[in-house]
């Protein structure tokens, strides 16, 4: 996220109007040739902080939590990962099919599940 505060109310800069106040725009709205500009320019102040996604860990499930799940269960968890299942498919083929795939756990859960 790139926050943009203008000491000049409605000063224009890369073909942006930027106001006095504090405003966001995702990391992908400038390029890097304009970002350089923008944060050269003593008119602005810019802040550039990673998105919330990248406050997150990427791990994978335990396949020994998994085993306690009955089929229609892990075949429900790897259709709502956006997984493709084979039509006939094994309790063991759908726990390794699931925990191969990343998941992304928010940095306070995976804190709390450490602890």
């Amino acid at each position: 996220m790139i926050r943009i505060t203008s000491k000049v109310d409605g000063y224009r800069r890369c073909g942006v109007l930027h106001p006095a106040r504090p405003t966001e725009y995702p990391d992908d709205r400038f390029s890097a040739e304009e970002l350089a500009v923008l944060q050269a320019d003593p008119l602005l102040t810019v802040e550039v902080e990673p998105d919330r996604v990248d406050a997150r860990t990427v791990g994978y499930l335990d396949p020994v939590g998994l085993q306690e799940m009955t089929v229609a269960q892990l075949k429900k968890l790897a259709v709502d990962m956006e997984l493709e299942v084979p039509e006939k498919v094994t309790k063991k083929q759908l726990i390794a099919l699931i925990c191969k795939e990343p998941v992304m756990v928010d940095d306070e859960a995976a804190a709390g599940a450490a602890e």
